[in-house]
């Protein structure tokens, strides 16, 4: 091997060095560029995790919207099926609160209102969700409730303008679970179809 009198004659000063000590400095630039990578490789992983987090969310709030939606329809536009399901409301296929669009009728609510909960969450369709139904007047006063009260840290809740007796009326429909994450704060609406 050359001196170092010898390598500096030559221009050559980096190749002069010992092969410990070139063996040292790319360990050490192995190091830190392989703990750059794993920085950026943790970065990436966890930001993709929280992604796949936010989307299954939005997908789960989009569901309930979609459930609210159609059993607020089926609640205000429909009677119900058979039509005189109130005579046998355990073997009703689907339920409704009108006898013509938008009029709530008080039989059809009373004979919800006695279902228990788990055959009004069938009968209404409202999936894995529960579900908390109201009837308002138009200042917001609760007349008659039925459901379970809203809980979850996930909710969705729609409200829809009906007469019942001559007077207009609110129905207001939340459907709610426990989620992971809070998504929708805690007595916040999602959206609102009137």
């Amino acid at each position: 091997m050359l001196d170092i009198l010898d390598c500096r004659r030559f221009g050559k000063t980096l190749d002069c060095r010992s092969k410990t000590a070139k063996g040292q400095i790319f360990s050490t630039d192995l190091m830190f560029a392989a703990s750059v990578f794993l920085i950026l490789l943790a970065f990436v992983w966890y930001s993709w995790d929280d992604m796949q987090y936010d989307i299954n969310r939005k997908l789960e709030l989009s569901d309930m919207q979609n459930y609210a939606l159609s059993i607020s329809d089926a609640l205000v536009m429909t009677s119900g099926s058979p039509h005189n399901w109130t005579l046998d409301a355990e073997n009703a296929q689907s339920i409704g609160l009108v006898t013509l669009p938008r009029q709530i009728s008080q039989d059809r609510l009373d004979a919800l209102v006695a279902l228990p909960y788990d055959a009004q969450r069938e009968k209404l369709g409202s999936g894995r969700f529960d579900f908390w139904l109201a009837i308002k007047t138009a200042n917001g006063a609760v007349l008659s409730s039925t459901g379970s009260t809203p809980a979850g840290n996930m909710q969705v809740g729609l409200e829809r303008i009906v007469v019942q007796d001559g007077e207009e009326r609110i129905v207001n429909i939340v459907l709610w679970e426990d989620y992971k994450s809070s998504f929708v704060s805690k007595g916040m609406y999602a959206g609102s179809g009137l």
